[in-house]
């Protein structure tokens, strides 16, 4: 069986081409560069050798020159086989050594295989390429073997040029992003904080001439309901209607604008006496829905409790709103983060799973929510579709990530369009 010696300090290269030349019936034998290489070819002559070129210890070039100076291995057939150097001077000088062959990485196996069993054939017929005399040309090696490996390192440094010109421009690029987004953060905490004003200041100045045109307006329906023809009475309707709705949206905007203006400290708050409270304002709308709403037992977190009453008011408010044909029924839970599962924690904000908090989970049997929109239904004013399928006003949930947020936790949704919905919302442990 003929005994091909590879060597190459690259293991996956020598893996491919030793499964590549066994299951083509050669017999391989490895090194990992020149001088194993050459102990073993010492031990064993093979039938050719095939050695890429860049390698520590002895490189290819310096174990051709051995070979060829040896009686014993001179006329072994030494095929380059090299992805480095690949320069036309490179070949040139690997052939003034004596190898048979220059192959250039990469080769499509048939190919390779090809040029392997030409190499022997060219063997077994008398045409091996002479090694020069190693005492005449000592000189002009070293003098070729210097000026390739100039080459080599004139190629890497222009290689290294190139990384760095591309390094300095994606710094460059960088941080101009980050100077970006520092003034989109600016803009962002701005245009914010002139919302949260203006907010305050509508709804603040218009909520007494408001109550003045409610009020007029319910007069106005007592005393003449049922006097005046059908249509001025659908008409005064839908003005009380039109001005509740109004005075709801003011009540909404003063209460965005003063979410992050709290001045109380956070506090040990007993979150089932919130969550009471929060039913108590809720009990008008739980019975004219008919909704079932149960709870666990509630642990103590840290919190402003006024603002866990109304995140509770919401979350319940919305599931009683968004309503499907069944009556509501409504669940509120709660765990610890260290009690839940590994890879439920994984997507916990940074921290939030190394410090005592609490998961708290609001789940209703609603109408859902499009898995599209669940990234921005805590934006305020965004409501999604029309009023009549979902009739908000799009300030609820912006209010409850504001109150999640101050308290320094974050606040998510589980839902599908038709399957019900599940906030999420962290809050710390007293």
């Amino acid at each position: 069986m003929t005994r091909l010696l590879v060597v190459d300090d690259n293991p996956q290269n020598l893996y491919l081409l030793q499964v590549l030349l066994v299951a083509n019936g050669f017999e391989v034998e490895l090194a990992a560069n020149g001088a194993e290489a050459l102990e073993r070819a010492h031990r064993t002559p093979p039938d050719v050798i095939i050695s890429d070129i860049l390698m520590p210890v002895m490189d290819g070039f310096a174990l051709c020159r051995a070979c060829k100076q040896d009686e014993r291995l001179k006329k072994v057939p030494f095929v380059f086989y090299t992805a480095t150097y690949t320069d036309p001077k490179d070949e040139e000088f690997a052939l003034s050594l004596g190898a048979e062959r220059f192959v250039v990485k990469p080769v499509e196996p048939d190919k390779f295989l090809a040029l392997i069993q030409e190499t022997l054939a060219n063997h077994a017929a008398g045409k091996l390429i002479a090694a020069r005399e190693p005492a005449a040309e000592e000189t002009e090696y070293y003098r070729q073997y210097n000026a390739a490996l100039i080459r080599k390192l004139e190629e890497k440094v222009q290689q290294l040029e190139v990384k760095n010109r591309a390094l300095e421009l994606d710094i460059v690029e960088r941080k101009a992003e980050a100077a970006r987004q520092d003034q989109l953060v600016a803009e962002l905490a701005r245009v914010n904080a002139e919302l949260e004003r203006f907010a305050y200041i509508a709804s603040h100045d218009l909520q007494e001439p408001l109550r003045m045109v409610t009020s007029f307006v319910q007069l106005l329906a007592d005393r003449y309901r049922g006097q005046l023809d059908a249509d001025a009475d659908d008409f005064i309707e839908y003005a009380v209607e039109g001005a509740h709705r109004m005075r709801q949206l003011l009540v909404g905007l003063l209460e965005y604008s003063q979410a992050n203006r709290v001045s109380r400290p956070l506090a040990p708050t007993d979150s089932d006496q919130a969550l009471a409270q929060a039913l108590r304002y809720l009990e008008p709308s739980i019975e004219e829905s008919r909704a079932v709403i149960t709870h666990d037992a509630l642990p103590t977190v840290l919190a402003d409790q006024a603002q866990l009453t109304q995140l509770f008011e919401n979350l319940i408010g919305n599931a009683l709103k968004f309503r499907g044909a069944a009556p509501p029924r409504i669940h509120i839970a709660a765990r610890e983060v260290a009690d839940l599962p590994l890879q439920d924690t994984e997507a916990l904000p940074p921290g939030e799973n190394q410090r005592p908090t609490f998961i708290f989970s609001v789940r209703d049997n609603g109408i859902g929510i499009e898995p599209e929109y669940h990234e921005y239904i805590f934006v305020v004013f965004r409501r999604l579709h029309s009023r009549a399928h979902y009739p908000g006003n799009g300030i609820g949930l912006a209010i409850c990530k504001k109150i999640v947020e101050r308290h320094g936790g974050r606040i998510w949704v589980e839902s599908q369009l038709g399957q019900g919905s599940t906030f999420y919302f962290t809050l710390p442990a007293a």
